[in-house]
Parts: C-alpha cells; structure tokens; sequence
C-alpha cells in the first residue's frame, strides 16, 4: 500500500476509498476497505509484490511502502503471492518475536488490527521517513499517511493552521509535530502507537529507538566497515530474485556507491533525468558504463517542474514542496513502473557527509571545521508574515530544538532537518517516488541509520566515514571526476588528484552557456513560457489568502522570491 486511512468508528462505505483517489490526478489505483467493531480501514494497493493487506480470521494487517525483511527472504518481491511478505511480518509480530528496528529496514507504516479484541497497533518508521498523522476528534481516533486526504476524511480540511502554512512558506517544511491542520499531529517516528483492546485502552505509544548521541566503541575503519556491509545487505536481500533492476545516476559519488552496490548478475539500466545533455549527463554516462550497466538519459522542458508543480503536491501532500518531486511523470515515460525495484542514493549527505553541520568556509581542499549552532531559528530578510506569526514559528521550530538537544546534546543543529525526515524539505522527491514505482534507498536502511545516529561530527566532515565506507566500491570510477571536480575515489587531503579536476570544472563552467548541472534552477524555471500565466494565476488565487493563511497577502507576494512563491501557490491552489 502507499497510503492508509484508519478510524477508531466504523465510517459509511466509500468514504476513505474516495478521500485516498482524490489525491491522484490520474490513474489512481484501487482501494481496498475492511470494516468491523473495531472501526474502519482503508488502504491503496501496495506497489511492492507479496505486501498486499492481509485478512485472517482474527487479524487484519496493512503494511505500508516496501521494507526490507531482515529475519528472512525476500524473494516475495517477485513471487506469484500478493500476500507472502505481509505474512511473514504478521506471524512474526504475533509470535512476540517482531523488532521493529531489527527485523524491518528501510521506509515503512505497518497497521495491525486484532479483530477480536479491537486492539489497533500502528507501527512507524525509525526516522519516520513515511510520515503519520493523526486526528483525535470527537468521533474517535483518525489514522493516516497522506495529510490532505486524512483532512478530508474527517471533516477537518476547512480548519487550517495558519502558523504551520506560514512555516511552509517560510522554511519548506512545517516544524514537528504539526501539520497544515489544527487539529491534525505527526505521530512519533520509530514507535508502535495503540488503541483499545479488552480493556477498551485509550491511546498509547511505545518508542523502540531513538537517534540518540553516543558512541558505540568502535573506531572509525570499523564503523566504515559495517557500514558497507548494511549496504551490501540491504542491496542483497533486495535483489536476491530479481533479474533485471534500475538506479538513478548523477555526475556525483553517490549514485557510483549504489551501482558498486548493485549485482552484476542483473540486468542494470541507470536513468538520469536532465535539461539538456550537459556535463552532468557525461560525466553519469562515462559512470554507467565503466559499471557495465545500461545508461538511460531522459530530458526534460524548462518548465518541466512548473507544469507539474499542482498534481505532484496534490499527489504528496500540500506541505511537501513539490519543485523536488523529481520523477514525476517519468513513472510513466521511463517506464520506471516496470521494474521490481528503483535504487536511489538519497540522503547520504545528510547521514554520512555532514551536510546539516555548519561549517568555516576554508576552501576545498583544507580540513572542515564544525561551526557551533546554538539556535534553529532563521530570521528572514523580509517580512513576508506579521511578526506575531514569524514569532510563532520561531516558538515551533525553537520547541523541536529543544527537544533535539534532549537526544544530541553536541548535534541537535545537524539532526534539526533531519528527524524526523518530514523537517527535510527535499524529502518531497522520495515523498512522490515512493507511491509511483517500487523505489528503494540503500542509505536509509536500518543499520544505516544506526551508525549515522552513532557517528561523531568529526568523521562526517571531509567525508571521511562515507569515503572509507565506499572506496572499494568505486574502483571502476577511480579516475573519473566528479561533477564538482574531485575524485571520489581519493581521500579529501590529497590535492594531487582533486586540484586538476576541479580546476577544469572551473573553466568549463564559465565557458557554457547553459546550466551544467543536473537540476532545473529556478532562474531556468522562471524563464519559462509558462511562468508568467502562473504568476497571474497566483494574484488571483491571492483572493483566498485570509481564509486558508488567516491573513491577508497582498500584491507583494508578486514580487516574493520564486521560491516562496511556489510554495504558496502550492498552498493557495490545493486548498481553493
């Protein structure tokens, strides 16, 4: 399944089916509703084969995306039985045996649902890469994983929070555990969330880890190690079945680890998705083919994001910023919905390479210094919101660091964006990617997440544990540069090999005319034949600012940074 929606009271027939549909623009799949004493139960259809919903005579299970079974195969992937992995995990979990953070790796919500004694378990995610919300009205309790659609469900999705659709605006991603809703919450990442049973029990939740800060006692060639292996085994199990598989591929170093990763016994076709076949689509192709895989480049228009900016959000959710839904619409045109399995490379800089850790600017080839960050709180160069609003925001997002200090006292600022996921705005690309085709992400396996959580700022700077993890990985790819210059291959220190690369990049760079990387900018976006219909649009939809935002924006909001402005067309537009 890609989303449920779940109610502690039975609902009419239809309803959750129809709040789920609303959220695709086209080609929306089937649902699949369960009710009883205990409540009701929607769910889309799971892309991943053998993890269908699940209806015994007691038990109802719903697991939802695709995670990894470490406790045995997974060679259900490519079986003939809808149901054979939510078995596995269903037996599992009534035997007592089931450990969440153990036994499961990777994205996933799992619902399970006594039918006998009304016991509801709702199990997330360690980072809560697929988000939960709840809504505790006053017709029960409201599960579900997609915002809008619970909203609807429930009767709430007239009664905004204004201070929440500002910090969308604002920041790209609204401050935990809050929603676009008033009366909608997140629920907790890696925790098991219950209601009833034979003692009618109200809510309780239950947390089975915890990103906390401390050290394991292994030094930093030992975490490198059992870092390659959980991305070994990860990628193994995965493709123990499968005969032919995709990757996404860049200019970068990411994309090389999870090609090194991939088995050469199948059949590997690596996409990238471009403007125009620039530097970045060189450097990936010289990448795909020194791995022996099969390059598959597909461009994009300028106003690629734009035309597609409405229906990927209305996909995702409002408060995900859609300009990083990335393979929209080339599910189809790829042709990605073919394949038993889609490996990205997404958020090893945010796990392994410090990307979160402020730094000293010293140049690129001289050792990185952490800068402390004592406070999360931007102070925006403009007043787009009144001051009590930014004040308030402020509050939200000063609250979560707070907290975050509670479990990383030396690393809350690096973690602030980072857990859970939902505070990462670029999440929305595997926000899309995850209900379009069966996509899996090797660095947000379970032991992954483990060792990042664990690791010392000092060996995520420089790069020094992702590079002493992958090294071996990129042996075909040593001599080919990186889109930025360097040489993946060699330690950060050794100027020898990444001072020529980067030099030249350096030339080449000014002497093109076009944009040589592998993403759409905003000034491309701008230029765009369609930017100009948008901006009207976005002066009319304007109309219905106080009502959604609670206050009224005016003409100004013409001349807003486009990146603001795309997130309140998103806002205005989904919620007219």
């Amino acid at each position: 399944m890609s989303d449920f929606i779940f109610s502690t009271t039975r609902h009419p027939e239809g309803q959750f089916t129809q709040a789920l549909r609303s959220i695709y623009a086209s080609d929306a799949p089937t649902v699949s509703e369960f009710h009883g004493a205990w409540g009701s139960l929607a769910a889309t259809r799971n892309l991943y084969q053998g993890l269908q919903a699940l209806d015994t005579e007691r038990h109802l299970c719903v697991v939802i995306g695709g995670p990894v079974l470490k406790f045995a195969s997974n060679g259900f992937l490519t079986g003939d039985d809808d149901t054979a992995g939510t078995r596995l995990i269903l037996d599992k979990y009534i035997t007592g045996g089931l450990r969440w953070d153990q036994d499961l790796s990777g994205p996933f919500a799992v619902v399970i649902i006594d039918k006998i004694s009304g016991a509801v378990n709702v199990a997330t995610d360690m980072m809560g890469f697929i988000s939960v919300y709840r809504v505790d009205g006053a017709d029960g309790e409201m599960i579900g994983t997609h915002s809008d659609a619970l909203a609807k469900a429930s009767g709430i999705d007239v009664k905004f929070d204004p201070i929440s659709l500002a910090d969308f605006v604002l920041d790209g991603a609204v401050t935990f555990p809050f929603t676009a809703y008033a009366d909608m919450r997140q629920l907790y990442p890696a925790t098991v969330h219950s209601w009833g049973g034979e003692a009618k029990a109200g809510y309780r939740a239950q947390i089975y880890w915890e990103p906390r800060e401390g050290l394991t006692g292994d030094t930093l060639d030992e975490a490198a190690t059992k870092l390659r292996l959980e991305l070994q085994e990860y990628s193994t199990r995965v493709t123990e079945s499968m005969q032919r598989i995709a990757c996404f591929v860049s200019g970068g170093e990411d994309s090389r680890a999870v090609l090194g990763l991939l088995p050469r016994r199948c059949k590997r076709d690596a996409f990238i998705f471009l403007d125009a076949f620039n530097r970045e689509g060189r450097i990936a192709a010289a990448c795909v083919e020194a791995y022996a895989a099969n390059f598959k480049p597909f461009m994009r228009s300028p106003s690629f994001y734009l035309e597609h900016l409405f229906p990927a959000a209305q996909l995702m959710g409002s408060t995900w910023e859609a300009r990083h839904a990335h393979t929209f619409e080339f599910h189809n045109t790829a042709q990605l919905t073919e394949y038993p399995a889609v490996f990205g490379g997404y958020l090893s800089d945010s796990f392994l390479k410090g990307h979160h850790i402020k730094k000293f600017k010293l140049g690129p080839f001289l050792p990185q210094i952490a800068r402390p960050r004592l406070a999360p709180t931007k102070v925006h160069e403009r007043s787009y919101f009144a001051d009590d609003v930014v004040r308030e925001v402020a509050a939200r997002r000063q609250t979560h660091f707070d907290h975050l200090k509670q479990l990383r006292p030396k690393s809350a600022a690096e973690w602030f964006t980072l857990w859970p996921t939902s505070m990462r705005l670029t999440m929305a690309s595997f926000q899309s990617s995850r209900r379009l085709f069966r996509t899996y992400e090797p660095f947000m396996a379970a032991g992954v997440v483990k060792i990042a959580a664990s690791s010392p700022v000092s060996w995520k700077l420089n790069r020094r544990l992702f590079h002493r993890a992958v090294q071996p990985l990129l042996e075909p790819v040593k001599l080919l540069p990186h889109s930025d210059g360097r040489m993946p291959y060699y330690p950060w220190y050794n100027v020898l090999a990444h001072g020529g690369g980067w030099l030249r990049r350096k030339i080449e760079l000014r002497n093109a005319r076009d944009d040589q990387g592998a993403w759409t900018t905003l000034g491309t976006m701008r230029q765009s034949d369609i930017w100009p219909d948008m901006l009207k649009s976005l002066e009319q939809d304007l109309t219905q600012s106080r009502r959604i935002l609670g206050v009224e924006i005016g003409e100004a909001a013409l001349r807003w940074p486009m990146k603001y402005q795309l997130r309140l067309m998103q806002i205005l537009r989904l919620h007219a």
